[in-house]
């Protein structure tokens, strides 16, 4: 999976990002987008559903676009969270990294009914931020 929680695969040797998609599913998408490296695709279908695909809780989870992997289940998400950070540790490589304690993510007893995202707009004045 992509860092931002989409399908990745390869159409024609092209990588191709498909936002719903999960690893080891077979999908049906159309390309929306080609940049030098890559596509961007819409599923349109799942041929083939992976064991870990659930019916994500929310009812507006479809349209909504709050949140990327509600339908991957929820042990995998935390292990997708463990795997983004291991992959953002090699990409920059910052020092020491290789003996950095990785721990698992921990989980909730449940995971649903909350907001865990914040977005803050920031600007700098002068050399700080505020």
């Amino acid at each position: 999976m992509g860092i931002n929680g989409e399908g990745i695969g390869f159409y024609q040797k092209t990588l191709v990002f498909v936002p719903g998609a999960l690893k080891g599913e077979e999908v049906f998408c159309q390309v929306t987008a080609v940049k030098r490296n890559f596509a961007e695709a819409k599923l349109l279908t799942v041929n083939k559903a992976s064991k870990n695909r659930v019916k994500p809780a929310c009812p507006i989870y479809e349209t909504c676009g709050g949140c990327q992997i509600m339908h991957l289940a929820y042990p995998k998400q935390l292990d997708f969270k463990d795997d983004v950070i291991k992959q953002a540790l090699k990409k920059f490589k910052p020092a020491g990294y290789e003996q950095f304690e990785i721990r698992h993510t921990k989980g909730m007893k449940k995971p649903d009914h909350y907001r865990a995202k914040l977005q803050f707009q920031l600007r700098s004045f002068g050399g700080s931020v505020k």
